[in-house]
């Protein structure tokens, strides 16, 4: 096996392994998130839920 080949993320053409910085993929998942919201926002299905709901569902009661 070469060393190019080593190095290669590929097995028999299948991804095999990615190495990635925790803070880059944190980050990758971030903007995942954003452009799923936005989308999501477009055609208007997006929609917000109220603080004090969240609160609830949390079990942190109302805001003091």
């Amino acid at each position: 096996m070469s060393a190019a080949s080593a190095a290669s993320p590929l097995h028999h053409g299948q991804p095999a392994a990615v190495l990635i910085n925790p803070q880059e993929l944190a980050d990758l998942e971030d903007a995942l998130a954003l452009a799923q919201y936005r989308a999501r926002q477009a055609p208007g299905e997006a929609t917000g839920v109220p603080h004090e709901q969240v609160r609830a569902q949390l079990g942190l009661g109302h805001a003091s």
